[in-house]
């Protein structure tokens, strides 16, 4: 099918992600529970896309691109991680997870395989990190 960019802000924040918007790209609420429960309680996800999926926005390295496995690292194109960059400005902490959706991406159970802690400035463009990770970038 197809993957999708999740990215995590805190509550508090939502009203400015919910303004984020760029010509082609959308970024929308997505309340899938196994996500949620791996958040913290007082942080809501998002889905970053371009169309109807995130496909076009990374690559997974040593494959085709949109030929996924979740034993491949993927890479955030230039505009996705503009996009992020964007998104985590004044914020202290955020969640990136990537996952190749099988089906209704509300309801699909998500691996989480591992999670990591990141430095927000350190996240740039071609910075690889392993699917269905659930990436915790935090300014501190």
């Amino acid at each position: 099918m197809c993957d999708f960019i999740s990215i995590a802000v805190p509550k508090k924040a939502t009203d400015a992600a919910s303004k984020r918007r760029g010509r082609y790209y959308a970024f929308l609420p997505h309340d899938n529970p196994t996500l949620k429960t791996q958040l913290p309680a007082d942080y809501s996800a998002w889905v970053l896309t371009k169309g109807g999926c995130s496909c076009e926005l990374c690559v997974s390295i040593g494959s085709v691109p949109r030929k996924a496995s979740a034993t491949l690292d993927v890479v955030l194109r230039d505009d996705a991680t503009e996009i992020l960059q964007e998104i985590v400005a004044g914020l202290d902490r955020v969640f990136v997870y990537v996952h190749h959706y099988r089906g209704d991406i509300s309801t699909e159970q998500l691996p989480v395989i591992s999670r990591e802690r990141r430095k927000i400035e350190a996240f740039g463009a071609q910075t690889p990190f392993p699917r269905d990770s659930l990436i915790e970038l935090t300014r501190r």
